[in-house]
């Protein structure tokens, strides 16, 4: 009896030992692929799931992973329901209830058509040149992208339309409902192309580049210290340097 006792107690102090120095942290997620999905086998993962995890491992932390829509996502994090969100853009707005950590990755923010746009740089004026002639652009309701879009989506320039998410827009696209939408370029090529294969089409899929934007982390300011938020930094700051995020990278986006 004594033995099993001792048993007991060790391995209680054991487990509590492995949590003080593995604390927990809560981290939220979406269908988004190739960054956050569940396979055919139903396991958790992504390009961002993986980053995640082989930070916060190599950090002292465990993450405790739940499915929540984007918009949801900001509402807990700037609550402190929810410590992390992955894969964010740095606005104003959001620095008023997030800490944002170094950029883990880039995101090559694009306009995404079925159509042969015949601009050599997308920008500003060629933008609304598009518009003018009659296209129909998506953009999905509390996403950022680039500065000048996110300027032109405020003012509510006509052509420009908001949807629920990047899904809708795929199918929208393929379907002739829009003529393109703003999106990550690898995101939407997913996600057309597996649309694309659902409808049985051929259309050609055409990206054109906003901007290389910064993706960070962010930490809810309400649940999450500044020591911690600079504890990733660093683990973040060695993985670029060492190589470990570009070989994650690499598995997806090349």
């Amino acid at each position: 009896m004594r033995s099993r006792v001792l048993k007991w107690v060790l391995l209680l102090t054991v487990s509590t030992a492995a949590l003080a120095e593995n604390p927990s942290m809560r981290i939220g997620w979406e269908d988004w692929l190739p960054y956050q999905y569940r396979d055919t086998a139903g396991e958790l993962t992504g390009l961002d799931i993986e980053l995640m995890n082989a930070i916060a491992e190599r950090a002292g932390y465990n993450l405790f992973w739940h499915k929540l829509a984007w918009k949801k996502h900001l509402w807990e994090v700037a609550a402190g329901s929810i410590d992390i969100a992955p894969g964010a853009s740095k606005t104003p707005e959001r620095e008023e209830y997030a800490h944002f950590s170094v950029p883990y990755r880039t995101e090559p923010v694009s306009l995404i058509t079925v159509k042969e746009a015949s601009i050599s740089d997308l920008n500003r004026d060629t933008l609304l040149s598009l518009l003018d002639r009659g296209f129909t652009i998506g953009y999905v309701t509390g996403y950022s992208y680039a500065p000048w879009v996110n300027e032109l989506i405020d003012a509510g320039t006509p052509g420009l339309k908001a949807a629920k998410s990047e899904e809708y827009l795929s199918g929208a696209l393929l379907d002739g409902i829009f003529d393109g939408f703003f999106a990550d370029a690898f995101s939407a090529v997913a996600n057309l192309k597996e649309a694309r294969e659902q409808r049985g089409g051929d259309q050609l899929i055409y990206t054109y580049t906003l901007e290389e934007a910064d993706i960070y982390m962010m930490f809810s300011k309400f649940a999450v210290g500044t020591d911690v938020v600079d504890r990733f930094n660093q683990t973040i700051t060695a993985m670029h340097n060492d190589g470990s995020i570009d070989r994650i990278v690499a598995g997806y986006l090349q």
